[in-house]
Formats: structure tokens, sequence, C-alpha cells
């Protein structure tokens, strides 16, 4: 579903493609580029997955950006428990060879380096050991007494 919506944002912007879009998408890779610098990694990771909600917003469509936003937090989320460590130096570079391509005018190398990228993305996610680290439902049930759905009922759905 992501690489769906990923490859239609590309495909939105390249025929929406203009100087205001180009100058956002600078400016965010810039801001990525810095913060890669500074060897913050917390916000690196948080400047990487705001780029591919700036792509949907750029599309105008707010059903992607809806869903991109979506996808993107849920990925986010299955990458922090689960996934290999963040390389902001890859991000970064991946990014930027998306905006190359997109300022050349080269949708479909924009859209194959899209598919990398995302590839790379479930890569880090997949070959982790799921046995390592807490379970989803172990984090998600430590605060579900706190909002009252810690029943015997709720807890059999969270595990089954």
């Amino acid at each position: 579903m992501r690489r769906a919506l990923e490859r239609e944002a590309i495909r939105i912007i390249s025929e929406r493609w203009s100087e205001e879009v180009a100058a956002a998408l600078k400016a965010h890779v810039a801001e990525e580029d810095e913060a890669r610098k500074t060897g913050d990694l917390r916000i690196s990771v948080r400047l990487a997955e705001r780029f591919h909600i700036l792509l949907a917003e750029l599309t105008e469509n707010e059903i992607l950006l809806g869903y991109m936003t979506q996808l993107v937090s849920r990925c986010s989320l299955i990458l922090a428990i689960y996934g290999r460590p963040h390389s902001s130096d890859c991000a970064v570079c991946e990014h930027g060879d998306i905006l190359t391509a997109l300022e050349k005018g080269d949708p479909e190398a924009a859209v194959r380096l899209m598919d990398d990228h995302v590839g790379s993305l479930e890569a880090r996610a997949l070959n982790q050991d799921a046995g390592e680290g807490p379970s989803l439902v172990d984090i998600l049930s430590r605060h579900a007494g706190e909002i009252g759905l810690d029943t015997p009922a709720n807890k059999r759905k969270l595990h089954s």
C-alpha cells in the first residue's frame, strides 16, 4: 500500500512541478542534511518521516495525505520497535536522489528510487529478529489500564 501511495505522490508532484514545490523539497532535504551533520538521530528520524508526509502534502490531495500520514506513522512505530538502526546518511542521500530525479523531469527514475528507498525501510523492519525487544501488545497493554481498556475481554482480543 505504501509503495502504491508513494508512487502516486511522485506522479502527481511531477505533473505539478513548480519552483515552489522544488523549493519546499530542497529546503527539507537541506534540513535533513543539517540534522545528519549534527548527529541528532531523533531529529533525523523525524525529518526522514516528514519527507514522505511533505511529498503527500505537495500533491494537494487530502485523501492521499491522510493515508500517507497514517502509513508513515505506523511504519515509523514498527521500525522504532523492531527495526535496525536508522541511517540518516542513507535517508538524506536517497531523498536527495529522488529530488534530483524530479528536478530533471524524470518521474520514472523518481519512482524507481522511491521503490528502492521504501524497500530499504522494509528490509530494516523485516531483518530484525522478532523475538528481540518488547512486543507491540506488551507496549500498548501497559497503557490500556490508564484509559480503562484492560478488561479480560480486551486482553483476550489483544493476544489473539
